[in-house]
């Protein structure tokens, strides 16, 4: 029994199938996806020790401390500042200013994966999205949930990794959001729907300056030479100037994307997280836990196939940034007339739109369990209680 029949069979069928009736085989697996991002909430709430559900992780605020420079050398004081005039500048004391659940955190990117992709299987939804997806190569919704729930995961995996400076913070999930948002612009600009065609156009093949025609005894010899000066040529399929510029704009979208995400991953997140394990190494003689470690490269790797997915997909719709170059050259993916088109480019049996979608679903489904579910069982399921007190 095929899976349409199966579905057909429970009544579902309606879900997976556009106004045509035609199913399509991406709903499926969106729907399945959706469900998982559902169970991985589920299971998670259930997985997390009391504890774990009702701890809340303080988070700090710098700011500049004024002291009076008397009191400050009376008490020998050996924090880091500098004077001004008759006061001691203390720029980096911190206080807490906020609280975080790492627990709802989890449980949010999970609940929004499954929100934003179950309505796309909705009778409101479903249309546009398979329209979008398999005409233009577009599914915008994806990049708007992505820009919230892949915010949020970084910033739990800030929090583990015990990065609590509110700024920080904040930088990391703006970043986040803007490299999602760079991604969304970047598709849309590689839609589909831009992609058009220049006219065939006549070119006049180059006259013969020649004094005198070519003598001949028969005049349809003659008549012949001069029908070939009169043909013409054809031009080969090229896009138009607005398509170019579009992808070209499309290209400076994408890398502006890994400018923003190299700038949090890299920028904040590793260089203060390895900085401090290096201080505590030196000083302390400690570390955190290695398996912190594995999920910042685990996430960081699953991450990347985001943005590398995103290059297989523009490169197989302007191979070798032909907008950019200019020169036409081919693809083993691309349709002889070079149009780009991603309902032409066929990739693993299906056009390279739905490819595409298919990759992007269960990659999210991937990178959400594998960090809901590493944080759940190496943290959350232990009970011990995080506060500011320190009872010794």
């Amino acid at each position: 029994m095929s899976c349409l029949q199966c579905l057909e069979r429970f009544g579902l069928a309606k879900y997976f199938t556009d106004k045509t009736g035609k199913f399509h085989t991406f709903l499926v697996w969106n729907a399945l996806a959706a469900f998982g991002h559902l169970a991985n909430a589920a299971f998670s709430f259930d997985g997390a020790s009391e504890t774990g559900r009702t701890n809340m992780y303080p988070v700090f605020q710098d700011f500049a401390a004024w002291k009076n420079k008397t009191k400050y050398c009376a008490q020998n004081q050996t924090d880091i500042g500098y004077t001004r005039g008759e006061f001691v500048i203390l720029p980096t004391e911190s206080a807490e200013s906020q609280e975080l659940s790492l627990f709802y955190l989890i449980i949010s990117f999970h609940l929004l994966s499954f929100f934003f992709q179950i309505i796309l299987n909705t009778d409101y939804f479903r249309d546009y999205y398979v329209q979008s997806v398999l005409k233009n190569g577009v599914n915008p919704i994806r990049f708007v949930e992505y820009s919230i729930s892949a915010s949020i995961m970084v910033v739990c995996l800030a929090l583990i990794s015990n990065i609590l400076s509110l700024y920080a913070l904040i930088g990391l999930g703006c970043l986040t959001a803007v490299t999602q948002l760079f991604g969304l612009l970047a598709e849309c600009l590689f839609s589909d729907e831009f992609l058009v065609d220049e006219p065939k156009s006549t070119i006049p093949k180059e006259k013969n300056d020649t004094l005198f025609e070519k003598i001949s005894f028969r005049q349809s010899e003659v008549q012949g030479v001069q029908g070939m000066r009169k043909t013409t040529k054809l031009n080969r399929r090229k896009k138009s100037l607005l398509s170019a510029k579009l992808r070209r704009l499309g290209w400076v979208a994408h890398f502006s994307g890994w400018v923003s995400m190299i700038a949090a991953y890299v920028g904040i997140l590793l260089q203060q997280y390895f900085f401090s394990v290096e201080q505590n190494k030196q000083n302390n003689d400690v570390a955190p836990p290695e398996w912190i470690t594995f999920l910042i490269f685990a996430l960081a790797t699953l991450f990347n196939i985001f943005g590398f997915t995103q290059v297989f997909q523009l490169c197989l719709k302007d191979p070798y940034l032909n907008s950019w170059t200019g020169r036409k050259l081919t693809c083993s993916r691309i349709s002889d007339d070079l149009s780009g088109d991603g309902k032409k480019v066929k990739c693993c049996g299906r056009s390279l739109n739905e490819a595409i979608e298919l990759c992007y679903v269960l990659n999210s489904l991937t990178s959400k369990t594998i960090l809901g579910w590493t944080i759940i069982s190496n943290l959350l399921i232990e009970d011990f209680k995080i506060t500011t007190e320190v009872t010794c």
